[in-house]
């Protein structure tokens, strides 16, 4: 049985989403090294560069149904969610 349209689109969807965690961790190990050395330190760096990634996506997806163009839905998510993330105070103490 050929997978359905729906399938390849999670698919191609999973595929962007873990290569924006990896671009997510680059970032975040360039600009936010306390927080990735805690990160680090509780093996939790996978779960939250993509848990970033994932919000990065419905976040431009959500925008995107409110008719914002795509560069711009982008970019605000991007913005929210890995450049100027809104990361727990705990995280930048360490």
């Amino acid at each position: 049985m050929a997978p359905t349209g729906n399938v390849l689109s999670t698919v191609k969807g999973q595929a962007e989403c873990d290569s924006l965690a990896e671009e997510v961790e680059r970032i975040w190990r360039r600009s936010r090294p306390r927080l990735m050395r805690r990160l680090d330190s509780l093996k939790n760096v996978k779960d939250r560069t993509r848990q970033a990634a994932r919000h990065c996506r419905e976040t431009t997806e959500h925008l995107r149904g409110h008719g914002i163009p795509w560069d711009q839905a982008n970019s605000i998510a991007l913005y929210e969610w890995v450049y100027l993330p809104d990361i727990d105070a705990e995280d930048e103490v360490t």
